[in-house]
């Protein structure tokens, strides 16, 4: 901070260099959090007075800037990177079919637009092509429709919510792609999802 006196003594003229720096916290991409221009007040108060009224504008002006900046960081820059768990750390994943349409229908649409007919409770039996593990219904309906376009076999999948056990019993899987034409019927599976394709893309 530069001191400059004027006028013999009785005002006293503050400036404040221009700041501006990069910060990071606690990983946070970094941030801009303070660009303070060079601002000027002339005072005719003792010196003791003109050194708390710059304190406190320096502490509005520098430090409000910078909780602005956390906050701003904290609410709009952060980037997670996500480690997917194990199969057998999962106890369940949930797998509801979505909602019903107002034909009574529950669509799940999959990432080329394709239209899948969905049932809760129930599972596909036999027609299998083959296994993986999913952790949501619509990345098993996904994986079905990646399937197909490549060799257009895969038009039904049942998927089990009871991850880790199905993982440990069922050839390492709890997703199921399948030939629809090849299953043996279904029946009722209380933590199965089921669908078939009604819709190409």
């Amino acid at each position: 901070m530069n001191m400059h006196e004027l006028d013999e003594g009785r005002y006293r003229l503050f400036s404040f260099p221009q700041q501006s720096g990069q910060h990071k916290f606690n990983n946070l991409q970094s941030v801009d959090i303070l660009k303070v221009s060079t601002c000027t007040l002339a005072f005719s108060f003792p010196i003791a007075l003109q050194f708390i009224m710059v304190a406190t504008i320096y502490h509005v002006l520098v430090l409000g800037s910078m909780t602005t900046g956390v906050v701003s960081a904290v609410l709009g820059s952060t980037k997670f990177d996500l480690v997917p768990p194990v199969a057998t750390a999962v106890d369940r994943a949930e797998n509801p079919c979505p909602q019903k349409n107002a034909a009574g229908q529950s669509i799940i649409t999959t990432w080329d637009k394709a239209q899948y007919l969905c049932e809760d409770d129930t599972n596909y039996q036999s027609g299998d092509i083959t296994g993986i593990v999913a952790y949501t219904l619509q990345d098993c309906a996904d994986a079905c429709a990646t399937f197909a376009m490549f060799n257009g076999r895969c038009d039904s999948f049942t998927h089990d919510a009871d991850v880790a056990r199905s993982y440990q019993i069922n050839n390492g899987a709890n997703c199921w792609l399948k030939n629809f034409g090849l299953t043996d019927g279904k029946n009722i599976d209380y933590n199965g999802s089921s669908a078939k394709l009604i819709r190409r893309a």
